[in-house]
């Protein structure tokens, strides 16, 4: 039994070092890993044109090329070996891939294809190591991401600092730099005298310089036409001063203006993979908080409310990722603003204590996307009844749970304390998580189920119960503790099948759960990148 625990460390270690690095959750080894992955892939596929234009130092290319063969035969070893299926793993897409991009440098090392050796300098087999740029799709979805937080943070930037009024203004003065220069230098070459200042072409361009900048100082034109063409430049040159300090002003008035406050959500920007909270109330701060500490600050948030603008919060909060959207939701233009068609989740929160206002949001955002997953707060238990004609959303009632949880305080003393502990997300405190039932347990009871983590000494994960939803209606259908008699009176029903999943108490998302990366890019699943 301690050899097994033994491999199952070595190798579970493994795997977390050769697969993608998650902030907060890899070590730095799987970073420098994926690093080095990265930037051997990169060379490895310019050794190809390289080979190409500088053929005196095939030797050294063809040297470089079997180090990084052997890192890509090491490295498909390794994602074979720490495979939790090995026998389907070579049929995968990723695998095939990792596999024909070694295979032209191993046929050519390869004494049974002499044929083939001959190959070695055609351009044909040298193309065909370029396959290894498909490699990067396993990292396509990280790399996706922080594209996103680049256009994103530029967008912010751009806006912030008013790059567009700046730079039509620097547009403008360059083309005034550029034809007063030239039409002064024309003007006095034709009726001023050649010692004159302008006389010279490419002195004008500085004296014109200092015209539109600083004032005319010394530098006076000869002929009269000249001296009106440099006091319009001088005007121009004062105007466009005048606006660049206004437009700075400007900025730093405003960055004064938004320092304790949420920033707002620039118009250039498109947010994407995005939480979007629609409506404000005191429950607000709380929720980006817990959403920000279960997801690791890798999830954009939007909060579109018509006050949202004037949320405060403090400094020492961390709300980086976090924009307000000043606006009414109900408006069908602004739900094509904040982007709803590509957003993970939509929060609907109760405003004034008018369930009316919720319920109506509700509608707007099922009505353009009835595929996202909705999560509306009400207040009154009857809102419930006029939402039953609507089967995505889900309701959560504050005054339901509330006397819910009044009740089971009154029976168990400090069960308050053992909510409290479960409910909020933190590095400290344990939470539920619904993961995918292992291959092991598939066909077996419950009470297998608990038996097999009561033996499992990687990670402390405790099973509490079974869900059983359908794809149409996640997460509807939960049985807690199914010891015999709140399944059905059918045996079978209690057998665990391959499309359940089991609900687990653990103190991070267990590692034994096999995250399809397809389920985070459609945001089924969403987890700390």
């Amino acid at each position: 039994m301690r050899e097994n625990s033994i491999k199952k460390t070595i190798k579970n270690y493994l795997k977390e070092i050769i697969d993608i690095y998650k902030p907060n959750e890899s070590t730095k080894v799987s970073l420098y890993v994926d690093i080095f992955l990265i930037i051997s892939i990169i060379t490895s596929c310019l050794l190809v044109p390289l080979e190409h234009y500088y053929p005196k130092h095939k030797d050294i290319f063809w040297n470089l090329e079997l180090f990084f063969m052997y890192i890509f035969i090491i490295e498909y070893l390794l994602r074979w070996y720490t495979s939790p299926n090995r026998f389907k793993f070579p049929f995968t897409p990723l695998a095939l891939i990792d596999l024909i991009a070694i295979i032209p440098t191993i046929l050519v090392l390869s004494s049974n294809f002499v044929i083939l050796r001959t190959f070695r300098g055609i351009r044909l087999l040298r193309v065909l190591r370029l396959i290894r740029l498909l490699k990067f799709l396993r990292y396509g979805f990280v790399l996706y991401q922080y594209i996103i937080d680049l256009k994103i943070r530029y967008g912010e930037i751009k806006e912030r600092y008013r790059f567009n009024n700046i730079g039509t203004l620097f547009i403008f003065s360059t083309i005034a730099w550029i034809l007063g220069s030239n039409i002064i230098y024309l003007t006095e070459k034709s009726f001023g005298d050649d010692m004159g200042p302008f006389s010279n072409y490419w002195d004008s361009y500085w004296n014109i310089l200092i015209v539109l900048i600083s004032g005319i100082e010394d530098k006076e034109p000869i002929s009269f036409i000249g001296k009106v063409e440099v006091t319009f430049l001088l005007v121009v040159g004062i105007c466009f001063v005048a606006i660049i300090t206004g437009e700075i002003i400007s900025i730093l008035i405003k960055r004064l203006q938004n320092i304790d406050k949420i920033r707002v959500k620039p118009k250039s920007v498109k947010l994407k993979n995005h939480i979007i909270i629609l409506g404000e109330n005191v429950h607000l701060y709380n929720i980006i908080k817990q959403i920000n500490s279960a997801l690791e600050n890798n999830y954009y948030i939007l909060i579109v409310s018509e006050k949202a603008d004037e949320i405060k919060i403090n400094p020492k909060d961390n709300f980086k990722k976090v924009f307000v959207y000043p606006a009414n939701p109900l408006n069908p233009l602004i739900l094509n603003d904040i982007n709803l068609q590509d957003a993970f989740r939509v929060i609907i929160l109760s405003e004034n204590d008018d369930d009316n206002s919720a319920l109506m949001k509700m509608v707007a955002v099922y009505s353009r996307n009835s595929k996202i997953p909705i999560l509306v707060e009400i207040k009154d238990e009857v809102s419930v009844f006029k939402a039953s004609f609507l089967d995505t959303p889900e309701l959560v009632v504050n005054r339901h749970f509330g006397e819910q949880l009044l009740s089971q305080a009154v029976l168990n003393e400090g069960v308050t304390i053992v909510y409290d502990s479960l409910m909020t997300f933190s590095k400290e405190s344990n939470e539920f998580y619904s993961i995918k039932i292992p291959k092991e347990l598939i066909g077996k009871t419950f009470q297998n189920a608990q038996l097999y983590f009561l033996d499992y000494d990687i990670e402390s994960i405790v099973p509490i119960g079974i869900n059983r939803s359908t794809e149409k209606e996640s997460y509807s259908n939960f049985f807690i503790n199914p010891l015999g008699g709140n399944l059905s009176d059918n045996l079978d029903d209690l057998i665990l099948k391959e499309s359940d999943f089991l609900v687990v108490i653990a103190f991070q998302r267990p590692k034994i759960d096999d995250i399809n990366q397809e389920d985070i890019w459609r945001g089924k699943i969403l987890v700390g990148i």
